[in-house]
This record gives C-alpha cells, structure tokens and sequence, in this order.
C-alpha cells in the first residue's frame, strides 16, 4: 500500500468543515434567506460538546439540530459554533466543536456534506486487523492437511456421474485463492 504523507483525506475533511463554518458566518450576517435552513448533525459524545443534560440523555450518541426559525446567540470561531435553540419547548444552549460534525445539509438548495470522523490511531488499528486476519489465514491454509476420502463403492460409471464430477472439479478451481501474495516474506 502507498502511503500518503501529504493525507488528502484530512484536507478534503478540514474544508469541507470549513464550508459549513462559512454558511454560518453568512447567516450570522445576512440571516437565513429564501428556502436556507441548516440541518446539523454530530456526535454528543465528542470531546468539547456542550449540551443540556435532558439532551444528552435523550441523545446519548449524536443528534441533529436545526437551525430554521427559533435560533438565537449564534456564535461562530475557528474551532467550533454555539447558538440556542428550543428543545422540548424548553431553551438552551450547545457548543459543537467543527470536529464533532457529522454531517450538515442545506435542504432548501439541496446540498449536504457528510464527514468521516475517523482517527488516525483507528485506522492504523483497522489496518493491522486486517493484517493478522491475511496472515492467519495464509498460516492455516499451510497446515491444513487434507485427508481424501476413500469411496468403498465402486463409482458407477455413466456419463451424468462423469458431467457431475468434472464440474465440481471446475467449480472448486474457481474458489481457489493464492494467498502467497498477502505473505510478509
């Protein structure tokens, strides 16, 4: 596998966080104009996320706010967004940082962003996962010792018994992998 120094994938996720803390700078100024209205989702969970605690119970893992018509004390800086909002008829106030995105969506224009909140320490993890399940496989296929089995019966030798074997033979070629090629040498 090629490594990637430059990790595109990082790069495309900053922007696209920051096209969302754009769109906000732009509604703090101008206000939600025509059909605009943000639907934003994240994790609750994640490190610096403020919300009430009814909230956080009724949403332990992610939620989606909206911000339409009942918002208010929109605040926008490099790291995250807060504003307050009403939930269950009761007011108050949550703290996103841009990395606890999930995904934004502007239905009115039809357009949407979903983020891959993915560490580098889970990749990696995934990786060698992944690694060890090829190596065990490849370990296994090495020892595995095939035992034929011996037909005591004579076979009957017609040509439907000779059409059925011959494709069996065919049928367990085509399942056949070389697993060489995933071998650390």
């Amino acid at each position: 596998m090629v490594e990637d120094y430059i990790r595109y994938d990082q790069l495309i996720d900053q922007a696209m966080r920051r096209v969302v803390r754009e769109a906000l700078l732009k509604i703090k100024e101008d206000g939600l104009q025509g059909e605009h209205h943000f639907l934003i989702s994240f994790y609750t969970g994640f490190d610096g996320v403020e919300i009430p605690l009814h909230m956080k119970e009724k949403y332990p893992d992610d939620m989606t706010i909206v911000l339409q018509h009942q918002y208010e004390d929109l605040e926008i800086t490099e790291e995250y967004f807060s504003v307050t909002l009403s939930f269950d008829g009761q007011r108050g106030k949550v703290k996103v940082p841009f990395a606890a995105l999930s995904s934004f969506a502007d239905p009115g224009v039809r357009f949407g962003l979903k983020f891959n909140i993915i560490s580098e320490e889970a990749i990696l993890d995934a990786m060698a996962e992944e690694a060890a399940e090829i190596e065990d496989k490849a370990d296994t296929s090495n020892t595995t010792k095939i035992t034929p089995k011996v037909n005591k019966k004579p076979a009957k030798n017609t040509k439907k018994t000779a059409a059925k074997k011959s494709a069996k033979k065919d049928q367990a070629a085509d399942n056949v992998v070389d697993l060489s090629q995933f071998r650390k040498d």
